[in-house]
């Protein structure tokens, strides 16, 4: 079966072939012996190159020049050989159908073929055909190994039509599909029977493919064997890399038409295409035809959840290199799930996993490794290939169950006087964490910047309604998330101040990290380090804070009980916790370093957070500065004096020096 492309694009002279044709036609009809002996024409092409549109050409202007041509006739035999396999086979069903062919004709014709079929009674029938052509197809072959036989009915045939002027065409296509063995057989079946009257066969391959087919069968010279069976070859022109490019153009906005899917970016395309080797997959039309038939089994029915253009370039790994299709796929995804993040491209061994330069290449402009003009394109892409939500999207026929589809996200966004109800129902479809995931995306968030404050008092209060277990898987998402949010809407100070005073009513319902950075950030940089407010929104925030630091403190100090450091993944957050505790509770404060810090390594683990070298000065550490106070001093002083010789030399050399310049100071301040 032609490909669907293949059989629409036939139509259309995209190569300007149709001179061509014309004249291959002219010489097959009008340019025939004199004394009306058979012919074998090739049409040598490279797999791929248009052999067969250039045929349907030469076939249609085959029946145009007999239109004018009352006192001839012709009939034009299609044989497909690669359906059929054996010599004998071959045979059988090349005779059996040629006689369907001629069957339907009347007077002579008709008559002469009746009488062959009565020669080849004795051989068992192997199918039933119309009427009485079913004595046709007895043992023909038996017929044909009787040299009187065969040379009666060849002789019978020859005279009918040369008397009555009829012409067969025998068209063969597509001997480059076949094996050696079958190559082979196709043209001694081709010699068996070319010798017929008025009969010209025309037949379409690569010719570098039969030449070695012929020398691996026969151990001969292949180019001899071929020209004495072959009296004329016609070589095609090898297609040029611009006709290609043009017709890939001209397939993509049919393909977009044809499918519905809203058009993308030329610009995008033709980056990928011209600057960064798409093009070099497509070296025939044929890679054209396999390439959108291929699409068009897939985009359809996703194209609205990926990019497009990533989406196409990936489809062409899937076709011209599947070996990096699959490393892409399997690398990625495990790398992923180990580390949360995808692998870089951009190293040595990439280039042994990915060996050809041009799939290599484009691996890097998708993952924005090479090519900084490519950012407008492939960064701040909600849906692109890189993405951890809409990765394995590209690599399947349709999203998955669990999956969100970015309408979903849009009726979730465009629907919020129901965000409860339509939270509750993700959440029941195991779709939740893929919505957080998305929003955290840039790309939706300008259309919807003001309704940001409402999603976020949404979600807080879905959170405060599902169980505890529910809250902790989700929470490092939303964590994330609300970081997220406060990103997209530093670009308006009155949205910015909605998601603050979210905070500050209901403290409570954020995760702890979450809460207390964002507080921490704007107490902090208005610098009221002593503590006091101005206004009752400065008061909420220090009250906010002060409850975060308290329930900080209990678990903190149950990780220091086991000795298990860090207590948490992030040292700034940590450090913050300290200066704020200090400052708002400093009595909680000191009782939590007396009573947790007690071992060199903890100290040391501390100094390095509290103490940095900057200019010869401690980071924050100055004479006003609560962080450290006497007591404080004399009690690190003290784990430090009775530490042993082989706990300090196991600290590193950063730790060492956060030592060195604790003991300056605080022997300079006693």
């Amino acid at each position: 079966m032609q490909s669907q492309f293949a059989d629409t694009l036939s139509q259309k002279d995209l190569l300007n072939r149709k001179p061509f044709a014309r004249s291959i036609a002219r010489v097959l009809v009008e340019g025939r012996p004199e004394n009306n002996e058979s012919l074998v024409f090739g049409l040598n092409g490279r797999w791929g190159s248009g052999k067969s549109t250039l045929l349907k050409f030469v076939v249609d202007e085959i029946r145009s020049r007999y239109e004018n041509k009352n006192d001839e006739k012709f009939e034009i035999f299609e044989f497909n050989p690669w359906m059929f396999s054996g010599q004998e086979q071959l045979l059988r069903h090349f005779l059996t159908e040629l006689f369907q062919k001629l069957g339907g004709k009347q007077g002579k014709l008709k008559a002469i073929l009746k009488t062959a079929g009565n020669l080849i009674k004795k051989y068992a029938p192997i199918k039933k055909l119309p009427d009485e052509w079913e004595q046709v197809a007895e043992n023909l072959l038996e017929v044909l190994g009787k040299e009187d036989s065969l040379e009666n009915l060849k002789k019978s045939v020859d005279d009918l039509l040369v008397s009555e002027k009829f012409h067969l065409y025998v068209i063969m296509d597509d001997l480059d599909r076949l094996t050696p063995d079958e190559i082979t057989q196709v043209f001694q079946l081709v010699k068996l029977n070319a010798n017929f009257k008025n009969t010209v066969f025309l037949l379409a391959y690569d010719k570098d493919i039969v030449v070695n087919a012929v020398a691996q069968k026969f151990k001969d010279n292949g180019e001899r064997y071929l020209a004495k069976i072959v009296q004329a070859d016609y070589t095609l022109p090898e297609v040029l890399q611009e006709d290609v490019e043009t017709i890939f153009f001209e397939q993509v906005e049919a393909f977009f038409e044809k499918w519905k899917i809203a058009q993308i970016s030329q610009n995008d395309l033709n980056k990928f295409w011209s600057q960064h080797g798409l093009k070099n997959y497509f070296t025939t039309l044929r890679d054209v035809y396999r390439y959108f038939n291929g699409l068009a089994l897939r985009l359809p029915d996703i194209w609205k959840e990926v990019n497009i253009s990533h989406f196409m370039v990936v489809e062409a790994f899937r076709i011209f290199d599947y070996s990096a299709y699959q490393n892409l796929y399997f690398e990625s995804l495990n790398y992923l799930r180990k580390s949360g993040d995808f692998p870089s491209f951009n190293h040595p061994g990439a280039n042994e996993k990915f060996p050809n330069k041009t799939t290599h290449e484009l691996l890097l402009v998708l993952r924005g490794e090479e090519h900084p003009n490519t950012a407008s394109f492939i960064e701040n892409v909600s849906i692109n290939l890189f993405n951890p939500d809409t990765f394995e999207r590209y690599f399947s026929l349709q999203i998955s169950k669990i999956d969100l589809s970015e309408k979903d996200v849009t009726d979730f966004l465009g629907n919020l006087n129901q965000i409860q109800v339509r939270l509750r129902q993700i959440h029941q479809n195991k779709r939740l964490e893929n919505l957080l995931i998305r929003l955290t995306t840039p790309g939706w968030e300008s259309a919807h910047l003001h309704n940001i404050p409402r999603i976020l008092d949404g979600l807080i209060q879905f959170f405060d309604s599902v169980n505890k277990s529910d809250r902790k898987k989700y929470r490092k998402v939303f964590e994330h998330l609300v970081h997220k949010f406060f990103e997209f809407c530093k670009v308006d100070q009155d949205v910015s101040q909605q998601l603050w005073q979210t905070i500050l009513i209901q403290p409570n319902s954020f995760p702890q990290t979450t809460g207390f950075k964002l507080l921490f950030s704007f107490w902090d940089s208005e610098r009221y380090s002593d503590g006091k407010y101005k206004n009752k929104q400065q008061g909420k925030i220090i009250i906010a804070l002060r409850k975060f630091s308290r329930s900080w403190v209990g678990t903190s100090s149950a990780a220091l009980e086991v000795n298990k450091l860090p207590m948490c993944e992030d040292d700034q957050y940590f450090g913050e916790m300290l200066f704020t505790l200090s400052i708002l509770d400093s009595k909680i404060y000191y009782e939590f370093i007396i009573k947790s810090f007690k071992k060199i390594k903890t100290i040391s683990w501390l100094l390095g957070l509290m103490v940095k070298e900057s200019d010869g000065r401690p980071n924050r550490l100055d004479n006003n500065s609560p962080l450290f106070t006497q007591e404080i001093g004399f009690h690190i002083q003290k784990i430090l004096h009775h530490a042993s010789e082989e706990e300090i030399e196991e600290l590193d050399s950063a730790t060492i020096r956060a030592i060195v310049c604790f003991q300056n100071y605080f022997n300079q301040t006693i």
